[in-house]
């Protein structure tokens, strides 16, 4: 893994080398998980996004379920 991110459930942490000026705040960055399973249970739908747009809704039918 990057040394400079580190990422967990549905969080991550960003270093920047010196000198890197990072996002302006309210910028949308896009982060790709390693895994996202306790995450997807929080929710009752996803978005689905490509090319930054909003391209579909899917259901969570298993939301809460603990297998």
């Amino acid at each position: 893994m990057n040394d400079s991110l580190t990422r967990r459930e549905h969080h991550a942490v960003v270093r920047l080398p010196e000198g890197v000026t990072g996002p302006r705040l309210g910028a949308v960055v896009a982060v790709v998980p390693s895994h996202i399973c306790t995450s997807v249970n929080l929710v009752d739908e996803l978005l689905v996004v490509q090319d930054r747009e909003g391209v579909d809704r899917w259901q969570v039918t298993a939301r809460g379920v603990d297998t």
